[in-house]
């Protein structure tokens, strides 16, 4: 059968129009945004209220210890993302300025590496949203620089946040210093 043929049979028994519906409604589907899955926000407000729990409960060094270890566990979910970059400072920074660094600063001398981020008002921590957080919740972020920067530059190193949108910046920055070997 030709495809003129099978194109006419196919509009007599109506699959035409069904095929037009069908072409309709995808591309209908493809223009409308999924609406934000309901459990995200239940899950942010959870988290945040867990950690003011803890907060009220335990000891701050322990907190801060627990925190950055859950950093160190969210890098980890990412290592293989990252561990392509060992010993690749300059190839991991520019990785990141395509995600959310603006400037980088490595000064080989000093072993220290000061990353700014690009100002965005909002922490990039999907567990946070856009709700309010104790800016102490940095810790988790601590531990997340350490545990990739170790990665990177296949040695100790000690990160600190230098400024956050949690303690007020519009944007995150970090400073990251190699332990000497």
């Amino acid at each position: 059968m030709k495809r003129n043929e099978f194109l006419k049979s196919v509009c007599k028994t109506g699959l035409c129009s069904c095929m037009l519906m069908n072409s309709l409604l995808t591309k209908l589907k493809a223009d409308e945004k999924e609406p934000e899955d309901w459990r995200i926000g239940f899950m942010q407000y959870r988290f945040i209220k867990l950690y003011e729990i803890l907060n009220e409960n335990i000891d701050p060094d322990l907190r801060n210890k627990i925190f950055k270890s859950l950093g160190r566990e969210c890098a980890g979910q990412y290592e293989d993302h990252y561990a392509k970059y060992a010993g690749n400072v300059k190839g991991m920074m520019d990785n990141l300025k395509e995600q959310w660094l603006e400037y980088y600063d490595y000064d080989e001398k000093s072993m220290t590496l000061t990353m700014i981020g690009k100002p965005t008002g909002e922490c990039g921590c999907p567990f946070i949203g856009k709700n309010t957080m104790d800016a102490d919740f940095c810790e988790c972020t601590i531990g997340h620089q350490q545990k990739m920067f170790e990665t990177i530059f296949q040695t100790d190193v000690e990160a600190s946040v230098v400024e956050s949108v949690l303690r007020g910046s519009d944007r995150c920055s970090f400073r990251v210093k190699v332990k000497k070997v």
